[in-house]
């Protein structure tokens, strides 16, 4: 299997010392991949990281990813499971 990507990722500062925002900060990715077997792929994800005060922090974040099947899975008959 022959795949070529890119991959980047920001890491942002949004704010910062103030009430009830230690910090806040952002964390965006995109990679883009091409399978000669399966074609093109993007994915990417966001994040956000709120630290409130030093013994509070609320992560969270929501992705789109994908995984390009395994050489054994490529050539499989087609089959249906439950």
């Amino acid at each position: 299997i022959k795949v070529s990507e890119v991959y980047g990722e920001l890491l942002i500062p949004v704010l910062g010392d103030m009430p009830f925002v230690e910090s806040f900060e952002l964390n965006l990715g995109a990679r883009y991949s091409d399978y000669n077997t399966t074609g093109s792929a993007f994915t990417w994800k966001a994040m956000g990281d709120w630290e409130v005060t030093d013994w509070l922090r609320i992560r969270g974040g929501y992705n789109k990813a994908v995984r390009a099947p395994n050489i054994a899975e490529l050539y499989l008959a087609p089959q249906q499971t439950f």
